[in-house]
C-alpha cells in the first residue's frame, strides 16, 4: 500500500489538532485567571470551562492517534487492525486515517 497520501493527510490533521490544542489551552488558561465577576459569569465561565477541559481531552487523544498512526507509518505496520491483524479498507483510512481497527473490529468494540 501506499501510504504517502495517508502519511500527508495525517500530518495536516496533526496540525490542525495541534492549533485546536493550543487554542484550548489559551482558552483554559484565561479561564482560570481570577476575576471579579457577578454570578451569572461565574456560571458562564463553569460552563465554558468544562467544554473547554472536554475539548483539551478530546484534542489530546485525537493527536495520541494520529501520531501512533505516523508511528505505524514509519515502521511500515499501518493498515493493519490491531485486533485481527486484517487489511484496514483504504476506503476506510481514507476517512479516518488514524484508524487502528477494521471496521468489523471497530463494529465489536463500539
Amino acid at each position: 500500500m501506499n501510504t504517502s497520501k495517508f502519511k500527508n493527510e495525517l500530518a495536516k490533521k496533526l496540525i490542525e489538532q495541534q492549533a485546536i490544542l493550543k487554542s484550548a489551552s489559551d482558552d483554559a488558561e484565561s479561564i482560570r485567571r481570577p476575576h471579579c465577576r457577578d454570578l451569572w459569569e461565574i456560571a458562564e465561565e463553569t460552563e465554558r470551562a468544562v467544554i473547554v477541559d472536554n475539548t483539551l481531552q478530546q484534542t489530546q487523544q485525537n493527536i495520541k492517534h494520529i501520531e501512533i498512526g505516523l508511528s505505524k507509518i514509519e515502521k511500515g505496520d499501518y493498515g493493519f487492525c490491531e485486533e485481527c491483524g486484517d487489511d484496514i479498507s483504504p476506503k476506510r483510512l481514507s476517512i479516518l486515517p488514524e484508524a487502528a481497527f477494521c471496521q468489523s473490529c471497530q463494529s465489536k468494540n463500539d
